[in-house]
């Protein structure tokens, strides 16, 4: 074979591989008739949320579609930080993620309106406001699929370092977390840090923060109970974790894979609720055994604090997108 030939047969060959590794690592793969969706996550494999998401959904798909579709679990932040998630997958970089919908916002503008929805997942697919948000993330290049819990009671908690018993009680405490409580804090009087997820700790510790709104089961996970003493014991808002694919690849997959996926997740949704009761038991009790006091408002003071909660998450979701905020108000409240 002529020197020429050969030099074409070596390039073909090398780009050929090439564009298979970028595949197989970066996004979309199929080999044969097996469909592999990577998956990154926002927070260690070994917490309690993904390890609870793991067998309830992920494992339940790659069983029922028998080798049909696989998703493939890269790894958490180590592999892609959070609030890089979401521009990762509308890119392509990967497949498939759960994300909160405050670590999001600047990709799918009013997408943790969310949060302050007073319906089940179901009830939001049959008022519509499923498909709603589904038309929000799609202009994002993004498939919004669902959910990725619920739970009977509220979702997060405040958690302090310094006892607050009436309203001025916040002026002048540093509160930090995601933006999705930005409103609220502005709302409490108090002063927002800005603290990157890993960093939460620390910054309680040292002093930077007097407190962070965050779920009990992130709290406990990561053990915030050594750096906070009280917890307000009136929680808020919905869980805010959802789970979207790059909108590219959801297409490319056939109906009864979309099917699958959509079937799958809502059905683990029903057994969430149960979890995440016996759950908040055990880590209101890790945290008691601990020496964190949660303990209760007075009435009116705890009336004026949920208040403050929903009305503030509104306003603010008005002022980063008004049309959505608005649209999605009339959609996710009773």
């Amino acid at each position: 074979m002529k020197r020429g030939n050969l030099f074409k047969v070596w390039f073909i060959m090398t780009i050929s591989l090439i564009f298979i590794l970028f595949l197989s690592i970066n996004g979309f793969s199929q080999t044969g008739k097996t469909i592999t969706l990577n998956y990154v996550s926002f927070m260690p494999l070994t917490n309690f949320e993904f390890a609870q998401f793991k067998p309830l959904f992920i494992d339940k798909v790659n069983e029922k579609a028998k080798g049909e579709l696989v998703i493939n679990v890269r790894g958490g932040p180590e592999i892609i930080p959070a609030y890089d998630l979401a521009v990762a997958a509308q890119k392509g970089t990967i497949d498939m993620t759960m994300i909160p919908t405050g670590f999001l916002e600047n990709v799918v503008p009013g997408a943790d309106a969310t949060r302050l929805s007073e319906l089940t997942p179901f009830e939001e697919k049959e008022k519509g406001a499923h498909a709603f948000i589904q038309e929000l993330y799609r202009k994002a290049g993004l498939h919004y699929l669902g959910r990725q819990q619920y739970q009977r009671e509220r979702f997060f908690y405040l958690f302090l370092k310094k006892k607050v018993e009436k309203p001025k009680d916040f002026s002048g405490l540093k509160l930090t977390s995601s933006p999705s409580f930005h409103g609220l804090y502005r709302g409490l009087g108090a002063t927002v840090v800005h603290t990157a997820m890993p960093e939460y700790y620390s910054a309680l510790e040292k002093g930077v923060a007097d407190g962070i709104g965050t779920s009990l089961f992130f709290w406990a996970g990561a053990r915030i109970y050594e750096v906070t003493k009280f917890a307000i014991d009136h929680p808020f808002y919905t869980p805010t974790p959802a789970v979207i694919l790059n909108l590219n690849t959801w297409n490319r997959l056939p109906k009864h894979l979309q099917d699958l996926l959509s079937d799958t997740l809502f059905e683990s949704l029903k057994a969430w609720p149960d979890i995440a009761s016996k759950k908040i038991e055990e880590d209101k009790r890790r945290g008691k055994n601990a020496g964190v006091e949660f303990y209760k408002l007075t009435p009116d003071f705890a009336n004026w604090f949920l208040k403050v909660a929903y009305e503030e998450g509104w306003k603010d979701e008005e002022r980063k997108a008004p049309e959505v905020a608005r649209k999605l108000k009339t959609l996710l409240t009773k």
